[in-house]
């Protein structure tokens, strides 16, 4: 054998492992390129899945906000309709006709247990009417105070303000869960 068929077949060998170390090479490159790409798919879909369990979970505290925001709004609107139910009570108590008002005030009166010697007591502009009806509320005009339509019965037993503003407080505290569920049905 010559030297050239030895370097030819040595040269052969050396070419045939180049190319088997090559192809190893590549097929161990080609197995990381696709692990990688296998991982990088796994990540993305792990990364949309959790922004889209975090986009769901802020879509539902905004509808649970926007829910919570129109019922308070629909309560603030029922909450001014009864003050408007309820101012257009107190105008028209302060509007009764005199004689109604007396009657209005003597059943008031009688409703509280005030015991003996009750001292009728009213604001400058109910002075006529609190010294005209004194005795038929169980009492005696006994001096003027400070305010506004107001009216107060002093006796043994309690005191009551039979004032505008106080009938009206009371009536809302007694009456307004029934007026808002015949107003809204609730």
């Amino acid at each position: 054998m010559g030297a050239e068929a030895v370097i030819e077949k040595i040269t052969a060998r050396a070419t045939a492992e180049a190319e088997h170390i090559l192809a190893s090479g590549k097929a161990a490159a080609d197995k990381r390129a696709s692990e990688a790409a296998a991982a990088a798919e796994a990540e993305k879909e792990a990364i949309l899945a959790a922004g889209r369990a975090e986009a769901d979970a802020i879509r539902y505290r905004e509808k649970l906000k926007a829910e919570l925001d129109v019922r308070k709004n629909t309560l603030g609107e029922k909450r001014a309709l009864l003050d408007r139910v309820y101012s257009a009570v107190r105008e028209k108590l302060s509007a009764l006709p005199e004689g109604e008002k007396a009657e209005l005030y003597a059943k008031l009166a009688a409703s509280f247990a005030m015991g003996e010697s009750v001292k009728v007591y009213a604001s400058p502009d109910m002075r006529a009417f609190a010294e005209a009806n004194a005795s038929r509320w169980g009492g005696a005009f006994a001096g003027e105070i400070k305010g506004s339509g107001a009216v107060l019965l002093s006796g043994d037993r309690c005191d009551a303000d039979l004032s505008v503003d106080a009938i009206v407080a009371d009536l809302r505290e007694r009456t307004e869960s029934d007026a808002a569920r015949i107003l809204f049905g609730e």
